[in-house]
């Protein structure tokens, strides 16, 4: 049965998916920590809106974010989605204080992450399961 948070899962992940296929094998050990920490920042971002609507702190592109999740017109909404992520993820990177990571071995790569990074995005989303617990 495809529930709503089924089909909140799905599009999310068609989105991240994108983002990891669009970047370099040298983004891929700061892509989890980058998706786990964006849909935490999103978490309390939206819960910051509906507490007080007209703070300074609100993240506004967060928002848009959330409001292409709920829009009907698919493509504008992924591609909107994917410029905020590939925004974010650039800020992110810029302000990460850790060592750029040497390329990972090949063997190691097809365990952890397989063919285009898909296992990228089931290890992120089991990260994010294990959070919300």
């Amino acid at each position: 049965m495809f529930t709503e948070i089924n089909r909140r899962r799905f599009v999310r992940t068609a989105v991240y998916y994108w983002l990891v296929r669009s970047r370099h094998e040298d983004d891929y050990p700061v892509l989890c920590e980058f998706l786990v920490r964006f849909q935490e920042e999103r978490r309390r971002n939206c819960e910051l809106s509906v507490a007080n609507s007209k703070s300074g702190a609100i993240d506004r592109k967060l928002l848009n974010y959330d409001r292409y999740n709920r829009s009907t017109n698919d493509q504008q909404s992924h591609l909107g989605r994917f410029e905020i992520l590939t925004a974010k993820l650039e800020y992110f990177r810029s302000v990460s204080r850790r060592p750029k990571k040497k390329k990972p071995k090949q063997d190691k790569m097809d365990s952890s992450l397989g063919e285009n990074g898909r296992g990228l995005i089931g290890m992120c989303a089991r990260r994010e399961r294990e959070l919300e617990r």
